[in-house]
């Protein structure tokens, strides 16, 4: 998470990407968290949750507008746009 704080906030996706709200981060209307071993934790409103291995690619994808295509892969990609649309962050504002 320390990556979050480097570079300044313009290069942060602010649309897309993890956002923080209060007290917990989001990407569109979904908690994000991460547990001991990394891994991406999506927690919906039913408190059903989806679990992604974070990998440097995927971090890339969730945290930059503009990622660097050299660090992730197609499986990033696959995964970057499942966690979009269980997020709905496509339809939020």
């Amino acid at each position: 998470m320390k990556k979050l704080f480097i570079g300044g906030k313009e290069k942060l996706d602010h649309r897309y990407g993890l956002r923080n709200a209060s007290n917990y981060l989001m990407i569109g209307n979904t908690r994000v968290g991460l547990n001991a071993n990394d891994n991406i934790i999506l927690t919906n409103n039913r408190q059903e949750t989806i679990n992604y291995k974070d990998t440097s690619g995927l971090f890339e994808l969730t945290i930059f507008n503009i990622p660097n295509d050299q660090i992730y892969t197609e499986d990033d990609l696959t995964k970057y746009t499942s966690i979009l649309i269980h997020t709905s962050a496509a339809r939020a504002n």
